[in-house]
């Protein structure tokens, strides 16, 4: 989610096909040839799980905790996806948005990519399984499950894409939030309710509804699910200045069913501090982001990793992370070994031009050197994230 210096802005609202090249007759070309697949896997022979993920130009590599680089697939086009690369949970895996589809790649296992489904549209976001055997893909609406090795269905048709999806620990049920109505009317470019929908039983529960609408408005923001429960911050909106929350609660639905609040701020010059959740820390606790107006000017946000104690605090952890105007920092998650993995990118003349990846320790002082770096509008980097932050959206 982009944020800005005291203000919060609300967000707008097949089968699967293994990879081949064929030899070319020695007598005689094809009528009509087949294209280049979009994607190939490299890694042929299998190999370490990867800890982080860029693109190198066309080139897809992966790099593993000693520290070793290889290549493990190449890209007929550079991607375009916003969310181009994924890493599971183990870097076992990886997801690549190429320019005709979602596809798999074994980093660890070897052998050859995996198609899995077709291209969603702009806002295209994947979310890996606890077990990272099955993905969810949003995107246009359209919320799909995914299997590892394909193929891909709909779950669902009325997602508020740009607010992503999150798995329960189990794999037994999903969460996201969903458009409001399905008419085609103003209101369908908002978000709506947050929802739960069991796999099982393809039962969907309202977990919480939104209200209002323009610059009244109340509802959820995007989720995460911990081993705690379901948890989300719930925003209120109201007045002129809409774009800014003038209160902010931090939520969780147990597995009891039971909902509570765990953390509530309200927004005034002199105590504007806000958590947003964002993942889960390693002891299970809730995560999040702690925005704090008091370190922020006209022209940097600041923000601090944070994790919510029991009694309702949030404690920051890690460095600062400074957002500018032409600089987008995102909260992607931590590591197994509990580092805090965190996403920028720089814009240049208002386009992409730099994608760097910082993976830093909790008692950090500083970012540091970027641990990879995607370069030019093309440029993508992931982690292999133990604890993702799944409320991570645009």
């Amino acid at each position: 989610m982009r944020v800005s210096p005291v203000r919060l802005p609300l967000p707008a609202f097949a089968g699967a096909t293994v990879l081949a090249v064929a030899a070319p007759s020695a007598v005689a070309a094809p009528a009509d040839p087949k294209p280049a697949a979009a994607l190939t896997a490299t890694a042929t022979a299998p190999g370490t799980p990867g800890q982080v993920a860029w693109t190198d130009g066309r080139l897809v590599r992966v790099r593993d905790a000693s520290g070793a680089r290889r290549t493990v697939a190449r890209l007929r086009r550079p991607i375009d996806a916003r969310d181009g690369l994924t890493l599971s949970r183990d870097g076992r895996r990886l997801a690549v948005v190429a320019e005709d589809g979602l596809w798999t790649v074994p980093v660890a296992d070897g052998g050859p990519a995996v198609r899995i489904g077709d291209r969603l549209g702009y806002y295209e976001l994947v979310r890996w399984s606890a077990d990272d055997r099955r993905l969810l893909y949003v995107g246009e609406r359209s919320l799909n499950l995914c299997d590892a090795a394909g193929p891909c269905r709909e779950l669902r048709d009325d997602s508020a894409d740009e607010f992503g999806a999150t798995w329960a620990p189990d794999g037994g049920a999903v969460a996201y939030v969903r458009r409001r109505g399905s008419s085609g009317g103003e209101d369908d470019s908002e978000p709506g309710d947050l929802v739960a929908v069991d796999l099982a039983s393809d039962r969907t529960t309202v977990v919480e509804r939104a209200t209002g609408t323009g610059d009244r408005f109340a509802g959820p923001l995007p989720p995460t699910w911990t081993r705690g429960g379901l948890a989300w911050s719930s925003a209120r909106y109201a007045g002129e200045d809409a774009d800014a929350p003038q209160r902010v609660r931090v939520r969780l639905r147990g597995a009891d069913g039971r909902t509570r609040t765990l953390t509530s701020s309200t927004v005034t010059p002199k105590s504007p501090d806000i958590l947003l959740v964002g993942g889960e820390a390693p002891d299970g606790a809730v995560a999040g982001l702690l925005f704090s107006d008091g370190e922020s000017t006209d022209s940097t946000a600041v923000s601090h990793a944070a994790v919510l104690g029991a009694d309702g605090v949030p404690r920051p952890i890690g460095p600062a992370i400074r957002q500018t105007r032409r600089t987008r920092m995102t909260l992607l998650g931590r590591l197994a070994d509990g580092r805090i993995a965190v996403q920028s990118e720089s814009t240049r003349n208002g386009r992409l031009w730099r994608t760097a990846l910082y993976v830093v320790a909790p008692d950090a002082t500083r970012l540091g050197a970027p641990a990879v770096v995607g370069q030019g509008p093309a440029g993508r980097v992931s982690a292999a994230m133990a604890f993702p932050n799944d409320a991570s959206a645009f």
